[in-house]
């Protein structure tokens, strides 16, 4: 049986984000066993946030940390252009906008890195 990457991702929810790391431009969240980097343009909103990769300042993203990542939605059963979906209604958009700038999610027994699709 051929279970798609967005099924893979969603077995192993929620897992909960012990830190996170911005090095303009790129964010990555991390906890125990587990990683998201973010290296293509990306969008938080919810709780009265609202920042994006182009922000300056960035703090508003800390609002993450401590919170589980309880969901993922995307475009496509490959997980293109996904959106991570924390407790407390925080939604993470992310679009790779070249093939260049993906983003990567490290889990236990599975690396997907997203992909462009115009």
């Amino acid at each position: 049986m051929n279970t798609s990457v967005l099924a893979r991702i969603l077995d192993v929810l929620p897992l909960m984000v012990s830190g996170l790391e911005i090095n303009d431009p790129v964010l990555t969240l991390f906890g125990n066993g587990w990683g998201l980097s973010i290296v293509c343009p990306w969008a938080l909103d919810g709780l009265d946030v609202h920042v994006t990769w182009e922000s300056d300042p960035l703090d508003e993203v800390w609002v993450l940390a401590g919170r589980a990542l309880v969901g993922v939605t995307a475009n496509d059963e490959s997980a293109t252009d996904p959106t991570f979906h924390f407790e407390g209604g925080l939604s993470l958009e992310v679009n790779a906008d070249t093939v260049l700038d993906p983003w990567t999610l490290i889990l236990p027994g599975l690396v997907v890195t997203g992909t462009y699709r115009p």
